[in-house]
């Protein structure tokens, strides 16, 4: 099989792949880096001195299963391609366009009903690098995870996605420092703020 694919559509796989965060430094360039969670050490401080507003975001529904999609198969065949007495392990694996690796954590089911799964696809060509993914960032979307929007002054403009962030921010119960990641940054020159999208 072939394709077309965009720039942008290569960007937004590489990002569902390997959990990207994508930024433009101030020459214009594309920069990514993959999110690992926050380092030991925060690379920035943030409190009430620098923000004008703290919120807290959703961070999406909970997982127990993430599923990513690898080795794709461009030629898949149809039901009635396949010979009826091949198993059921041949028969679903002919009919599928992904080989996946997945990870699951089925505490997170029992702890809570509405838990889900997910899937997306991916560039990965082995089976196993999609696994080792897949279990990756479970681990880091764990139920445990926290996520806040801070509206910043602009010392924050040269804060770059993949920084640790320690935040304090009483108004949303952080009355201790809590090391997150910036993995997004908006930056709004009319209102001379930067907007920061704070994960961990």
């Amino acid at each position: 099989g072939e394709e077309s694919p965009t720039g942008r559509d290569l960007v937004d796989r590489i990002n569902a792949t390997v959990g990207a965060w994508i930024d433009t430094d101030p020459a214009g360039l594309l920069t990514f880096g993959r999110y690992a969670g926050p380092a030991a050490e925060a690379d920035h401080r943030l409190d009430e001195r620098h923000c004008t507003a703290v919120r807290r975001l959703p961070v999406g529904q909970a997982l127990w299963r993430r599923r990513i999609g690898a080795e794709r198969c461009w030629r898949v065949h149809g039901a009635a391609e396949i010979a009826t007495a091949a198993p059921d392990a041949v028969r679903r694996f002919l009919l599928a366009e992904w080989r996946e690796g997945f990870a699951e954590v089925p505490a997170v089911q029992q702890d809570d009903l509405g838990a889900d799964e997910a899937f997306v696809e991916s560039l990965f060509a082995r089976r196993p690098d999609a696994t080792a993914e897949a279990a990756r960032q479970l681990a880091l979307l764990s139920p445990a995870a926290l996520a806040f929007e801070a509206e910043c002054s602009m010392a924050a403009l040269a804060w770059r996605p993949g920084a640790t962030v320690a935040l304090t921010a009483s108004e949303v119960g952080l009355t201790q420092p809590r090391r997150l990641v910036i993995v997004a940054k908006e930056i709004r020159m009319e209102a001379d703020a930067v907007t920061l999208t704070l994960l961990g």
